[in-house]
């Protein structure tokens, strides 16, 4: 018996052994900006204790950490374990998994140091033009310079309107930096250009951008592709504008002749009987037109007969005139415009909000003041007549209540006069408030057009907004 006792006794001595062995550890998952640790800590806080460093790339909260293959989180969290041996995975999406086993030994500071490898690799583009179009795999990052991959084969497409397109594979490999430029080459095609009198000044421009400007004749190779306007006048020729377009690879032929001070409409066009026309414009970059077409030079040679001319300027009182030409004779016209004033749009906002404005040349405004005083005023009107109207009936109520006899007829006579009062004040409160908003944009609308110069462009905005008894213009200027 005394043997079996001891038995007992070496085997659950062995058990206690190993179950102090195995310990229960606390794992704590600590996320940093730039690194991931690990920290078991025995259940007594005293016997194991170790630690596990992971600088990683880029690393942040959210690492994933695996032990024995079986996710147990993501820093920061605890969780509970046994010490011992474990394998560890540390994965940081976008980055490379970093595995290996690791061993936490008691009563030891242990340190375990890990690299990981962003998953990517970086493919850096010089485009010429700068504001071509790149496309990945059909993907379109627009112009780009720099765009992340992750290890693959790619087809690199560069695009852009007038241009020839590139395209390139290129292979990309884990924190690999590639580099590429590409030029792209714009299709072009030939203009060749002949002018009389060949003294005379040219211009090509495209989207109001001058490409170039030259005497007489030209040839232009290599211009791209596209439309194009030609500008060409002379001292003492009528001006002309012509609009070009260039094709690829083909030669594109322009051949101008300036007219001598002629000028010529569509309804006088086929005849040859002509006088001229002297004309001296104040001030000097007014817009000139006859016949509806403009009119760029000082002195015309016209066909005989009569022509209407109009001639404007912004900030300026616009005249309009008939003119009658005569066979072989001048006619000299002078006309000087009138710079409009701020005491004339001033009278005329004064009577009527928005004829100032529109005097000025701010039709949108003028619109503007003119619709919100009409309707201000209606309103106005309106809820006047509602409030007479209520007034009355409330005095006639009353009238009945002071002279009733019966006293249900009191009673009853008593709660219409107060529901009739209320409806009073509420007519009174909305009289008052468009009384006011009438005012107030009466008042606005005069002190734009004292203020404002005519001609003057801006950008408004207006709110008109009802609080309580209160009500809120708020106006924006730019």
């Amino acid at each position: 018996m005394k043997s079996w006792g001891v038995l007992f006794s070496i085997f659950f001595l062995l058990i206690g052994v190993q179950t102090q062995a195995r310990q229960l550890a606390h794992l704590r998952m600590i996320g940093k900006p730039q690194e991931t640790s690990v920290e078991f800590v025995g259940s007594n806080h005293r016997n194991v204790k170790g630690r596990i460093y992971a600088m990683a790339i880029s690393v942040r909260n959210g690492t994933d950490i695996y032990l024995k293959g079986i996710k147990q989180g993501q820093a920061d969290k605890e969780l509970w374990f046994y010490s011992g041996k474990y394998q560890l995975k540390i994965q940081l999406n976008g980055s490379m998994p970093k595995e290996q086993p690791i061993a936490v030994t008691k009563n030891q500071y242990n340190t375990f140091a890990f690299s990981q490898l962003k998953n990517a690799s970086v493919f850096n583009l010089v485009l010429q033009p700068s504001y071509a179009t790149l496309l990945i795999n059909k993907t379109d990052y627009g112009s780009r310079c720099q765009v992340k991959l992750a290890p693959d084969i790619y087809k690199v497409e560069v695009l852009d309107k007038g241009y020839y397109p590139q395209s390139a594979t290129i292979t990309e490999q884990r924190g690999q930096l590639v580099s590429r430029v590409y030029c792209l080459v714009q299709r072009v095609g030939k203009l060749r250009f002949s002018i009389l009198p060949v003294f005379a000044d040219v211009l090509l421009k495209r989207n109001g951008r001058i490409i170039q400007r030259w005497r007489g004749l030209k040839l232009i190779k290599d211009l791209p592709i596209g439309q194009y306007e030609i500008i060409a006048s002379a001292n003492g020729y009528s001006t002309v504008y012509k609009t070009i377009n260039i094709l690829e690879n083909q030669t594109t032929t322009v051949d101008l002749r300036l007219e001598k001070g002629v000028f010529f409409t569509e309804a006088h066009r086929n005849t040859s009987v002509t006088g001229r026309l002297r004309l001296a414009i104040s001030p000097s970059d007014a817009k000139v037109t006859i016949d509806g077409t403009p009119v760029t030079d000082n002195y015309l040679i016209l066909p005989a007969g009569q022509y209407y001319l109009e001639c404007q300027k912004s900030g300026f009182i616009g005249q309009s005139k008939t003119v009658q030409i005569n066979q072989n004779a001048e006619t000299r016209l002078e006309i000087n415009l009138t710079k409009k004033s701020k005491g004339s749009a001033f009278t005329r906002s004064f009577f009527f909000p928005g004829w100032g404005q529109s005097y000025k040349e701010n039709t949108g405004r003028g619109w503007l003041y003119g619709l919100s005083f009409l309707a201000s005023a209606a309103g106005a009107y309106y809820f006047t007549d509602q409030y007479n109207k209520t007034v009355k009936d409330y005095n006639d109520i009353r009238s009945q209540y002071e002279n009733a006899v019966d006293y249900q007829k009191v009673l009853t006579l008593g709660d219409q006069m107060e529901q009739k009062y209320q409806k009073v004040q509420d007519n009174e409160k909305m009289r008052n408030y468009f009384y006011m908003a009438t005012a107030g944009i009466w008042l606005l609308n005069v002190l734009d057009a004292a203020l404002m110069p005519p001609g003057w462009k801006r950008s408004d905005k207006y709110a008109l907004d009802f609080k309580g008894n209160a009500v809120q213009l708020q106006v924006s200027l730019r």
